[in-house]
């Protein structure tokens, strides 16, 4: 089991997500958040969603 932390969107508070393994050809999974109730993808290596990378890509 592979446990890694992700921030909630919709609240902005750290939740603990896990996947049975981390599959290297797999970028995003989808996790359930019991802090709002809805399903966020997230890159268990990093923590980070889709629209955080894109954030980061920017140089401003």
């Amino acid at each position: 089991m592979h446990n890694f932390l992700f921030r909630c969107p919709a609240t902005g508070l750290m939740i603990q997500g896990s996947i049975e393994q981390v599959d290297p050809s797999t970028r995003f999974v989808p996790q359930d958040c019991p802090v709002c109730g809805g399903i966020h993808l997230v890159d268990p290596r990093t923590g980070e969603r889709p629209q955080d990378e894109a954030k980061g890509d920017s140089d401003c």
